[in-house]
């Protein structure tokens, strides 16, 4: 190739780039100097936002992190990471699509370089983000809003009766009413769907959930992979006798008495404790919890050593049974919370906050005492 059309060449991709550049700068002059807005506050953008093909490209890095995002350039493939929470954008320069999450999503207009800066369409951005977005044409102005309102995704486990369980069709239980009252005050917007117990926790570290409420005990291993609000319940053991029976009301007072159990349970174990300690104690087992109050109020028992809310409810339901909770022992064996992820600190706050709300509203006493009645006491350790 001689020197002659070298040059030419050169000439005339030089020239090209010079007009384009016009154009870019003619573009930008008759549109006017574009603004971008977030959270109410004008950013200084350099360089300034450009439209290119209808489309407001603006200096990535400068509006990620007024977004509280972070950004990584990556000089190697020529692409910019934004990461916050959980999504992740990669825009490579050049690109016809970004990578959101691992998935790749078609854009309308590729990232580009602009005196070193990643420019990218903020609209894409944005809604990538979560944010509304808004064109003020009047003033040439970008207005980022705040976040997209969005469903809640709940996951539960519909088998745990007073806590959650179908009945005619229907999801209730007293984790369902929490979890409503809570999303009422924070005016979030929730979708309840079911999983198996076991899969609680991976669908809400994969993303598949967004929290879960399930009658969950907040345990040390728990903790480590997933975050818990503040304690909504406190599980533990009570002791039940007939209404008349005013002598039985501690752990104590079970001594030699015959003391019914559920088979395997916490219960078992205390009361296998007390005949250990008084071989006149008498233990005797049941499958269910239904079988140990048929007894109680036969009164071939003298007292049934069982979890709180699942007596409490069977009294709530069987209003006739001539039983009462008689005495709270163990009060701190399990409590529950609602799970999120672990970065999710946003979400975690939302959820304390209505609780402490309906708790301090009354609408906390309410609920309990629809599903345990007035068992003696209402706890919120």
């Amino acid at each position: 190739m001689s020197n002659g059309y070298t040059n030419k060449l050169i000439g005339i991709i030089f020239m090209s780039l010079i007009i384009t550049m016009a154009g870019l700068q003619c573009a930008q002059a008759s549109q006017g100097v574009v603004q971008i807005q977030v959270n109410n506050l004008v950013l200084s953008c350099q360089p300034n936002p450009i439209i290119l093909q209808g489309r407001t490209m603006v200096p990535l890095r400068m509006v990620a992190e007024a977004l509280g995002c972070s950004v990584n350039w990556q000089g190697y493939d020529q692409s910019a990471v934004v990461s916050r929470g959980n999504t992740e954008i990669v825009f490579k320069v050049g690109a016809h699509d970004a990578v959101v999450n691992g998935q790749k999503t078609e854009l309308d207009i590729p990232a580009c370089l602009i005196q070193g800066n990643t420019m990218v369409p903020v609209r894409f951005l944005a809604s990538q983000l979560g944010r509304k977005l808004d064109w003020d044409g009047n003033q040439q102005l970008v207005i980022i809003g705040g976040e997209i309102s969005k469903k809640v995704r709940i996951a539960t486990e519909p088998t745990y009766t007073p806590f959650e369980f179908t009945k005619d069709g229907q999801l209730q239980g007293f984790d369902m009413d929490i979890i409503h009252a809570i999303a009422n005050q924070q005016g979030m917007d929730i979708d309840i769907y079911y999983l198996g117990f076991d899969e609680l926790i991976p669908a809400l570290r994969e993303g598949k959930a967004d929290a879960v409420i399930s009658a969950v005990a907040i345990i040390e291993p728990r903790k480590e992979v997933v975050a818990f609000s503040e304690p909504y319940y406190t599980e533990g053991l009570c002791i039940v006798t007939k209404n008349n029976n005013h002598v039985i009301q501690k752990i104590d007072d079970l001594t030699g008495k015959i003391i019914g159990v559920e088979v395997g349970s916490i219960g078992n174990e205390y009361a296998n404790k007390l005949k250990e300690r008084n071989n006149s104690t008498n233990v005797v087992c049941f499958e269910s919890p239904m079988s140990m109050f048929t007894q109680l109020e036969i009164g071939t028992l003298d007292a049934v050593l069982n979890f709180r809310s699942s007596s409490s409810y069977y009294i709530k339901c069987n209003e006739g049974c001539n039983l009462k909770v008689a005495g709270l022992i163990n009060t701190n064996t399990n409590q529950y919370g609602i799970m999120v992820r672990l970065e999710d600190e946003q979400l975690l706050a939302q959820f304390n906050s209505g609780l402490q709300k309906i708790q301090d509203s009354g609408q906390y006493d309410t609920i309990y005492r629809k599903w345990f009645g007035n068992d003696g006491v209402i706890e919120r350790e």
